[in-house]
């Protein structure tokens, strides 16, 4: 570790700049987004994390004293992890590449920690810390487990300095897990990136990889199922909340094949953010990648060839992991494989290319082989290029959704203090703390932001609290959000627990009343305090998916 770092400590910098220039204005930004309210108004709350399974989320946030919402803390926090264990991804690339210098990981580097999927995890500032720091066990984990199964003999692995490797392993996985559950697609992606960058190094010269590769599995397998013994012995009924994510038994069949089929249309067509990577030249590489290894059968074998193919397969097809267990279009954040799957195969491309290119390099060249390196050298600069293009695409849509929230939360803040001081001066049972005196507050309609065109409204990013669960049929159902967002923001307690009966009260009490702030769009009843934020409609079509 010291040599790489002495040696490639140009690849730490970038990473640290990539990091802040992506994420340091959000990590350190003290706006309040979805979620953040329920831990700023419950401190110390565990906020029913144990209830679905997540009981190392709750560990870690005492662990690193996060109980309490802390920006500057949380964000410090984020940033270190993450830095490390892209880090330790990116030495791990170095490591099971033998060890050699001049290979493109700078590209892993720069596309790995400039995800836009990352902005998507980490909106979510009350655990990003946390999960960042599970990241950064997955990673480890990785490197222990394939420098375990695949780097030395068996027979030496009964060292109790493997012994231990591996207890930690299963430690760290059984925590990360307990952490946000999507990170084992993540740990797969990490695990199957190594195995194919040390199959190439040896040239498929190693005994016994099937038995490795159901090692490696099977330690996964007894990982998880310590997880889920864990979580639904004491935390959860039976894994209710695990599977209640699979839509497979609930919906139709037909229906969750189309939404997988969704999910990977979008992603080949790169639909929004969410979608915006490499992935797509990356699937193009891949297929090179094979057939090199084809042209290499004889050096492999046949049945090296055939294990190294159904690699590059199965990594292709890890970003779909999460969306195939669950037959639905799962949220953004879920989405970890992704960069790593991604920048692996932007880098392996490069790496490919250029060691075709120095294969056809020989003293008695002939013309064929000066036009196949010429070919050879011009794909590299042109997939360089695109790396170079897709990292700017990346930051730029990184910039521009970060943008959106700010303001968002300014626009939500300047809305949340008319609202405050209107309740103050109209109802008389609101006393200096804004607690209103056994009545309950309803917030009928939904206002949005107002954006402009550098700024970019997707999934959680540009969404108001005063919008938030709002529908045509559910005209109250941002009050949940509001109020909470009042309380965080102002200071003011609102009675937000309404009932189906004064939701369809208030809805009717609304349709005489006028737009806040306009004078008449706040009614106080005998029960209930009705405050009108807009017409009863549908709400505008937004980019979700």
């Amino acid at each position: 570790m010291t040599e790489y770092i002495k040696k490639h400590y140009r690849l730490i910098l970038m990473s640290v700049f990539a990091a802040l220039v992506c994420f340091g204005y959000q990590a350190f930004n003290s706006n309040i987004r979805i979620d953040t309210e329920e831990l700023i108004n419950h401190p110390g709350s565990t906020l029913g994390w144990l209830t679905i399974g997540r009981f190392g989320l709750v560990l870690l946030k005492r662990m690193l004293g996060l109980g309490v919402h802390r920006t500057i803390k949380s964000g410090v926090l984020m940033l270190l992890f993450f830095i490390l264990g892209g880090n330790v991804l990116t030495y791990g690339c170095y490591y099971f590449s033998g060890k050699k210098d001049g290979k493109s990981y700078w590209i892993f580097t720069l596309l790995y920690m400039t995800s836009n999927i990352w902005s998507f995890q980490f909106y979510f500032s009350l655990q990003q810390a946390e999960v960042a720091f599970a990241m950064l066990l997955m990673a480890v984990t990785g490197f222990f487990m394939c420098d375990l199964c695949f780097c030395e003999k068996y027979k030496e692995n009964r060292s109790g300095k493997d012994l231990c490797k591996l207890f930690l392993s299963t430690v760290f996985i059984v925590l990360a897990l307990g952490t946000y559950q999507a990170l084992a697609v993540y740990y797969i992606a990490v695990c199957v990136m190594f195995f194919l960058l040390f199959f190439w190094q040896v040239n498929g010269k190693r005994e016994k990889w099937g038995i490795r590769i159901i090692f490696l599995a099977a330690h996964f397998g007894i990982s998880y199922l310590i997880y889920r013994g864990i979580a639904g012995t004491w935390f959860m009924a039976a894994g209710d909340y695990m599977e209640g994510q699979s839509n497979w038994g609930s919906e139709p069949a037909a229906e969750c094949v189309k939404n997988v089929l969704r999910v990977v249309k979008n992603q080949l067509l790169t639909v929004g953010p969410r979608n915006f990577s490499f992935y797509v030249i990356g699937v193009l590489l891949a297929f090179y990648v094979i057939w090199i290894a084809w042209t290499r059968r004889t050096e492999i074998g046949r049945a090296g060839f055939w294990i190294f193919a159904a690699g590059m397969i199965f990594m292709l097809i890890t970003p779909f992991f999460m969306t195939i267990y669950a037959g639905a279009m799962l949220v953004t954040r879920t989405q970890f494989a992704l960069p790593v799957v991604a920048a692996f195969l932007a880098m392996f491309g490069v790496m490919i290319l250029k060691e075709q290119q120095i294969s056809n390099v020989r003293p008695e060249k002939q013309e064929r082989d000066r036009k196949m390196c010429r070919w050879l050298q011009v794909m590299g600069n042109v997939v360089i290029l695109l790396v170079i293009a897709v990292t700017g695409g990346q930051v730029c849509y990184n910039i521009r959704m970060h943008s959106a929230d700010q303001v968002r939360y300014e626009q939500d803040a300047l809305l949340a203090d008319q609202i405050t001081d209107a309740l103050k001066r109209e109802i008389p049972g609101v006393d200096a703390e804004g607690d209103p005196m056994d009545k309950k507050v309803v917030f009928i309609g939904y206002r949005q932001p107002q954006l402009n065109s550098l700024n970019r409204r997707t999934e959680m990013y540009g969404w108001s609290f005063f919008e938030w669960d709002y529908t045509r049929e559910h005209p109250a159902g941002a009050t949940h959000r509001i109020a909470g967002f009042l309380e965080a923001h102002n200071g003011v307690h609102l009675d937000d627990g309404y009932s189906e009966e004064m939701e369809y009260k208030a809805a009717a009490l609304s349709e005489d009343m006028t737009v806040f702030p306009a004078e008449g769009s706040i009614v106080e009843e005998k029960d209930l305090v009705v405050v009108k934020l807009s017409e009863i409609t549908e709400r505008p079509a937004v980019d979700w998916w």
